[in-house]
C-alpha cells in the first residue's frame, strides 16, 4: 500500500498514513484521525485542484522565464 499525506486536525502538522480505511494516531499530538471512503474522496479532489493550480503557476513562471531570456538575448545581440 502506498502512503498519503494528511494534515492533523488539531496540531495542523503533516502525517503519513496508509491509503486504506482505518483510525490513525498523530505522532505529534496523539489525536486520532479517522480515514473513511468519504475522506479519501475529498483528499483526491483536493489534490486535483492543488495540482491544477500548481500547473498553472508553473506555466506562468516558464513563460516569464522564456520572455526574460529572449529580452536578454535580443539586447545583447544589438551590441
Amino acid at each position: 500500500m502506498d502512503k498519503i499525506i494528511v494534515k492533523c486536525k488539531t496540531c495542523k502538522k503533516d502525517m503519513k498514513i496508509l491509503n486504506k480505511k482505518g483510525k490513525y494516531r498523530c505522532p505529534y499530538c496523539k489525536a486520532v484521525y479517522k480515514l473513511n471512503s468519504f475522506n479519501k474522496f475529498n483528499l483526491k479532489i483536493g489534490r486535483v485542484f492543488k495540482d491544477f493550480i500548481k500547473t498553472l503557476v508553473d506555466i506562468k513562471n516558464t513563460f516569464k522565464y522564456r520572455m526574460n531570456v529572449a529580452k536578454y538575448h535580443f539586447k545583447n545581440r544589438k551590441r
